[in-house]
């Protein structure tokens, strides 16, 4: 029964459900639900680095590596060495993770849309209400 969980589970619920959803695709882009995401932040984040990565998905450094090593074989990524730090890398993804990305983003956009027409509230309130709340909750815990 979907009452028994707390909103920390009915979240990962719907993670799950939504990983299920998007792994029918990512298998033919030869990369995971996690590396997608990866993909997105660096994406996003322009010029970044593993630590960086690390501080965002509040992951172990050889879980990060390790992925980077992967998508850098892949060629969805470039990593050159920090002028200012040489023991440090510069990650930035390349024009086939960004082809790959926007396609997925597009499928992505399709269980977005089921997600919303499923709901009362409009798309606008949804998000304004998650991004409020995250917000708060956050602040509560620095």
């Amino acid at each position: 029964m979907a009452n028994e969980f707390l909103l920390a589970g009915q979240f990962k619920r719907f993670t799950r459900l939504h990983k299920r959803f998007m792994e029918n695709f990512l298998k033919d882009y030869d990369i995971t639900y996690e590396q997608y995401y990866y993909l997105i932040k660096m994406r996003d984040s322009p010029n970044c680095n593993q630590n960086y990565l690390c501080d965002f998905f509040n992951s172990k450094k050889s879980l990060i590596s390790n992925t980077l090593r992967d998508l850098e074989d892949k060629e969805f990524i470039n990593q050159v060495i920090d002028p200012d730090n040489r023991r440090s890398y510069i990650i930035n993804i390349t024009p086939k993770a960004e082809k790959v990305i926007k396609e997925l983003r597009d499928i992505d956009k399709e269980w977005e849309n089921n997600f919303y027409n499923f709901s009362k509230d409009s798309e606008e309130d949804i998000k304004k209400n998650l991004i409020d709340v995250y917000n708060k909750l956050d602040q509560m815990i620095k």
